[in-house]
């Protein structure tokens, strides 16, 4: 019993001293993603006029495709203009494609 009588003011005396350090971290709130600009029914339409294209099968494997090559070029001139008409029929109109195809050099 003397020994815990003596533990207790040591047990008592570290845990005062590390008081100051145990701190609750501030909470934040996790940021929210971006809502999209486009509905459902557009990134299907994209979705579709990426497969009609023929750029989903040249995406399939393991192995990227040449996406200089005339026949990938060709296929992003199709999707293209597919998005294009999408973007006329939701009123968005200019392009704005990641993958535009560059002016032959």
């Amino acid at each position: 019993m003397t020994k815990t009588l003596k533990l207790f003011p040591g047990l008592a005396l570290g845990l005062a001293l590390n008081a100051g350090t145990l701190q609750a971290q501030e909470l934040t709130a996790e940021p929210r993603p971006p809502a999209s600009a486009k509905s459902r029914a557009e990134v299907r339409a994209e979705t579709a006029a990426w497969r009609q294209a023929g750029l989903a099968q040249a995406w399939r494997g393991e192995q990227t495709p040449d996406i200089e090559g005339p026949q990938y070029r060709a296929g992003v001139e199709r999707y293209a203009q597919a998005a294009d008409r999408l973007r006329a029929q939701s009123g968005e109109g200019a392009r704005a494609l990641a993958y535009a195809p560059r002016k032959a050099r």
